[in-house]
């Protein structure tokens, strides 16, 4: 175009018009943005001074772990040289294969018709991920040309297939206008090269024009139907705006609180707590059944809890539950604290108590069947019916209380709710016409079912207040009728008016448990009452 004295020639100057940092928190996806002179596009840099730009485009969104600043600068737009329209469509000729290591031979020829920057470019490796290589750009001659530009770098992906996976190289070559250059590998990681058909040269853009493939010689022994293991050109601007430092603020971490401990537990819930975090606004709480917590318990999924523990309910019974919590400070969480892993009661527990009534024994471990005697109905294996009692080891206070049946060889398996699991207590036998007996030593009581023996010792009962039979088998004492905790006079009036009446059947009265109140229930209740015996506590 012609111009004449007075024309004015208006340029455009690349200029950032506005920009924004933001803030994140640390391992998460900064947005920082700008915008440029609507003709422009935006590179973003890791620093001042870097010559390859780390991002092209109006928002750019690393991910960072601290405060960070990055660089934003107005360009005219960047080019792209694209040498083939994709890997997949090289023509792989097994006389041509993969590339030998010869180091002087094997170029692409290009000229620059101004100053340009080459920002990057494509290889597809053969050898494994790690080899190392080395591009250099020459001038005229591979061999001996003067050397132009050099990068050196090691291969991130390999391609033994088919050559379908690029690596980019970011060389960041700057080149003087000029012709006749050389670009080649001085150590080649065995590149996958183009095929056998004639490729359409010259590839040009923004004063780049690679314009053949050479063997040593720019000058010489080029040819136009083979490509040289260099594709997809990135070639930058020259002209660009000044830098603007653009922030990515990371708020910090919050520590991760202790794994979660728990409290209680039932059938049915979990109890759980966890230590304090300086700085906590709030926790967030996860429950699930799978230790990888892909399996999320409704309602427990990011569950915002105020405080430092949470009553986690509506659960299974005999299930395994994971419990996992973070620290929230308002603005960021931390990283997941460990988890804990509980497994819920089951409904019932049962503690199997081994235990003889002294007015039922006959002797060699086995008592009399008191309700089959009366009725000649019941299981003749049945000596009589107790309640069992699980006392709370500070005040003593009933906690559980269940009824049982008790073998002629003293056994009770007896049922009490799932949420006695965990828990330390008393156990005391009440019978019809015994004397309250109490453990000697508080029990635990454990999911699998826990088991204590009043039979083995005296010592087993709170003051030692058992009998031994003669052989080594230790009783609960007989003749409190009136269940006052001691045998005494106020025990007989009950027992002569039912003996004077000759009272049969299943009765408190009837001691021996031999289905009639008579002369034969007197004798232990003397003996017992003479002794004062009386129920003990722990």
């Amino acid at each position: 175009t012609s111009m004449s004295a007075g024309d004015t020639v208006t340029v455009q100057v690349p200029e950032i018009l506005s920009y924004s940092g933001s803030t994140s928190c640390a391992n998460s996806p900064a947005s920082l943005s700008a915008t440029a002179n609507t003709t422009q596009v935006i590179n973003w840099y890791t620093s001042a001074v870097a010559t390859v730009p780390v991002y092209t485009g109006t928002t750019y969104t690393p991910t960072v772990s601290s405060t960070t600043t990055y660089y934003a600068s107005a360009a005219t737009t960047q080019n792209v040289l694209t040498s083939t329209t994709g890997a997949n469509t090289w023509n792989q000729n097994t006389t041509l294969g993969l590339s030998d290591r010869n180091t002087s031979n094997q170029c692409g020829v290009f000229d620059a018709s101004k100053d340009i920057h080459i920002a990057s470019l494509d290889i597809y490796p053969f050898d494994p991920a790690g080899t190392s290589f080395t591009i250099q750009v020459r001038q005229s001659s591979a061999s001996t040309g003067a050397l132009i530009a050099t990068y050196s770098g090691v291969t991130s992906v390999q391609n033994t297939g088919t050559p379908s996976v690029a690596q980019t190289v970011p060389v960041d070559f700057n080149i003087p206008a000029g012709t006749n250059y050389v670009i080649f590998f001085t150590t080649n990681p065995n590149c996958w090269r183009g095929g056998s058909f004639a490729f359409p040269y010259p590839f040009t853009s923004n004063g780049f024009s690679y314009r053949a493939a050479g063997f040593g010689s720019a000058l010489s022994g080029t040819t136009s139907n083979l490509l040289y293991y260099f594709y997809n050109f990135i070639i930058s601007s020259a002209c660009e705006s000044a830098r603007q430092p653009v922030v990515a603020n990371v708020n910090p971490q919050p520590n991760a609180p202790s794994a979660p401990s728990t409290v209680s537990k039932t059938a049915s819930s979990i109890d759980v707590s966890w230590n304090a975090v300086s700085g906590a606004t709030s926790y967030s709480l996860d429950v699930a059944t799978d230790a990888g917590f892909n399996s999320l318990v409704s309602g427990y999924s990011n569950l915002s809890v105020a405080g430092t523990s949470q009553s986690i309910t509506g659960l299974s019974s005999l299930t395994t539950y994971y419990v996992r919590v973070r620290t929230e400070n308002g603005t960021c969480s931390s990283q997941n604290s460990s988890s804990l892993t509980e497994i819920t009661n089951a409904n019932t527990v049962s503690v199997h108590v081994t235990a003889f009534l002294q007015g039922l024994n006959l002797g060699g471990g086995l008592m009399s069947a008191a309700p089959f005697n009366a009725d000649g109905i019941s299981p003749n294996t049945l000596a009589d019916t107790i309640t069992v009692e699980l006392h709370d080891v500070n005040t003593l206070a009933t906690t559980y209380s269940s009824r049982a049946t008790l073998s002629t060889s003293g056994i009770a398996n007896v049922s009490f709710p799932g949420a006695a699991v965990g828990g330390s207590y008393y156990i005391a036998i009440i019978h019809r016409n015994s004397i309250a007996t109490w453990s000697a030593a508080s029990i635990s009581i454990a999911s699998s079912g826990t088991t204590y023996n009043f039979s083995t010792a005296a010592t087993q009962a709170a003051g030692s207040n058992l009998v031994n039979d003669g052989s080594g088998v230790y009783m609960i004492y007989t003749g409190d009728i009136n269940q006052d905790g001691a045998v005494d006079f106020s025990d007989y009036p009950s027992l002569d008016i039912a003996s004077s009446n000759g009272v049969l059947g299943y009765d408190t009265n009837d001691l021996n448990g031999d289905g009639s109140v008579d002369f034969s229930d007197y004798p232990m209740i003397d003996i017992n009452s003479s002794n004062g015996v009386l129920s003990t506590t722990p």
